[in-house]
């Protein structure tokens, strides 16, 4: 198989982890790269695989490839796919899905008019072990859920002298530390316990709302650094959501059911703990045999992208639950506008 990069970078190039699965999967290879500067393309070439083409114009690059690894701002994820999905190509789209839930509705019409379209999201956490061993525990083990407790943290951009880029653009990015972060929470909300949350509270908050851009120029900071809310099933379930791009140690999430509670860490690959029913005085930690290497979760996800483009049947996030997903998202933006309850 063929694959083609689109996007890979200034900053923080989701790429590279890209870059490194396809390198481990048989039967791909990186065939070309596209950005919308080709001396850049041309550099990541060379640093990281000389074998692809630094394509040149988007009709170049659609030439060369079969499936491709769509990397770009938000705002041009949906454009990319679509054009993709009329090129006769694979995609695999990085999250989230788009803007907004009207800006990814567009990429589900477009696939009506295909006859089995392929559009692989990408959540990777559910590619990592504890996370896949913890979906099996809470179904034997943790029964009917009551509580969903997910915190996901970054330090690179609390540090106010870093130049702004497009993560914190409103118009390019949409959310900042919502979309970029508690989409993955909500998405394990929805690969480990099923859960589809209907009513939301929401809190969003810019602290750095200003930061050098090009030439020394200050650019305005317009989306959140960062968010919190609490979101009701039909059922009762409760979820607290926590995401900021500017503290927080690291990306956890805690769930608690009828039969007892379970902790996840991501940056803990080889453990999970656990609290049984009758025995919650006692720490349970799980452990799990594997290779701690977050780029191994990458590998793991196209390996499973290649199995879903061979028509396999595989678990991975389809376009209509990363709807639900940014429907979740932007119904918690709508409500950090309005005011709360005084106390």
């Amino acid at each position: 198989m063929k694959i083609g990069i689109i996007g890979t970078g200034e900053t923080v190039s989701i790429a590279n982890a890209h870059n490194y699965g396809i390198e481990r999967v048989d039967g791909m290879d990186l065939t070309a790269v596209y950005n919308r500067s080709y001396e850049r393309s041309v550099k990541w070439c060379n640093e990281n695989s000389k074998g692809a083409t630094p394509a040149k114009t988007i009709d170049e690059f659609w030439g060369l490839i079969d499936a491709v690894i769509i990397c770009t701002p938000n705002s041009t994820h949906v454009d990319y796919a679509i054009e993709g999905l009329k090129r006769g190509k694979f995609i695999f789209l990085e999250k989230p899905i788009g803007l907004s839930y009207v800006d990814g509705e567009r990429l589900l019409e477009e696939m009506k008019k295909h006859e089995n379209p392929k559009v692989f999201m990408a959540y990777v956490y559910r590619y990592f072990p504890q996370f896949q061993a913890a979906k099996e525990i809470i179904k034997n083990e943790i029964g009917e859920i009551r509580s969903y407790n997910g915190v996901f943290g970054t330090r690179r951009k609390s540090n106010a002298d870093l130049p702004f880029e497009w993560r914190y653009s409103k118009e390019i990015s949409g959310t900042g530390a919502l979309g970029d972060l508690a989409s993955h929470l909500i998405d394990t909300a929805s690969y480990l316990c099923d859960l589809k949350f209907t009513e939301v509270k929401g809190y969003m908050k810019t602290y750095i709302t200003e930061r050098k851009g090009e030439n020394g120029a200050i650019d305005l900071v317009t989306n959140d650094d960062i968010s919190a809310f609490v979101a009701t099933t039909d059922s009762g379930v409760i979820g607290c959501f926590s995401s900021s791009r500017i503290g927080f140690f690291g990306h956890h999430i805690e769930i608690c059911g009828e039969g007892g509670s379970i902790m996840l860490f991501a940056e803990r690959q080889r453990e999970i703990w656990l609290y049984k029913k009758g025995d919650l005085n006692n720490l349970v930690v799980v452990e799990i045999e594997t290779e701690h290497n977050t780029n191994e979760r990458f590998r793991e996800q196209l390996k499973i992208f290649k199995e879903y483009t061979e028509g396999k049947d595989v678990d991975f996030c389809s376009v209509e639950e990363a709807l639900y997903n940014q429907k979740l998202l932007d119904s918690v933006q709508e409500d950090s506008e309005k005011k709360g309850t005084k106390v």
